[in-house]
């Protein structure tokens, strides 16, 4: 699928990414506020439409990164065109756990 966006004036096509979400993740989103989870769907349907600027995100290991929303932290990784969600969790620290990050790149290093 492909959405379109204007630059300058110009049209440009864009092919339009795929999330998935481990259970882990979605049980999470779930448990939250509607209010938070429509801040959350806001933000990943803006990252499946191409732009990865807007939503506040950083670079944790590598390929893997981190979605920030709110106090919400959610790992994941962009491979073949789809958004791999697998792991949510509360910040309480001001690092990220360690097994969380690699974790997620044996997840990475295991999808074909």
């Amino acid at each position: 699928m492909y959405y379109k966006t204007k630059v300058g004036g110009q049209t440009i096509m864009n092919k339009k990414v795929e999330a998935l979400f481990l259970d882990e993740v979605e049980e999470y989103i779930k448990k939250l506020s509607k209010s938070m989870q429509a801040k959350i769907v806001a933000n990943i349907e803006i990252m499946k439409a191409g732009d990865f600027q807007t939503p506040y995100t950083k670079q944790l290991k590598q390929v893997i990164r981190e979605l920030k929303i709110g106090q919400h932290r959610f790992i994941y990784f962009n491979k073949k065109q789809t958004l791999y969600f697998v792991h949510a969790f509360r910040k309480q620290t001001a690092k990220t756990p360690k097994n969380k990050i690699d974790n997620a790149m044996n997840i990475y290093k295991n999808i074909k």
